[in-house]
């Protein structure tokens, strides 16, 4: 009888730890719920928590649409990722081109300016 009376005690501070009942209200609960201080607890967080959510009914027909529309939607996303790749590719080859450039035409003014000075 008194290891029934320690675990009882122990779901009563169980109780009162994650909720913000009392003693007395633990116990009720507890009485309840048939010592289940698991479902106290859930029944604390979410008083409607037995009701089992309904899923709606779905004909095959729709259910046909939703997996093509989920592989189109997949589909969608990896021509996007390789036509995003593909931009910066070129972006970055534009802007390295240019640097390129750049770096030539400073050397052609450098070199005209050193022609410049010998003269």
């Amino acid at each position: 009888m008194s290891q029934t009376m320690d675990t009882s005690e122990a779901c009563l501070k169980i109780i009162m730890t994650q909720t913000n009942y009392d003693k007395d209200m633990a116990t009720q609960k507890l009485k309840e719920w048939n010592n289940d201080f698991i479902k106290v607890i859930k029944e604390y967080l979410n008083p409607n928590f037995q009701e089992k959510k309904s899923e709606k009914q779905v004909t095959i027909n729709q259910k046909i649409i939703g997996e093509i529309r989920k592989f189109k939607d997949k589909q969608d996303g990896v021509y996007l990722e390789k036509k995003n790749y593909k931009n910066m590719l070129q972006r970055e080859i534009f802007y390295r081109d240019l640097e390129l450039q750049k770096q030539k035409n400073n050397k052609i003014v450098i070199t005209e300016k050193t022609k410049e000075d010998k003269e």
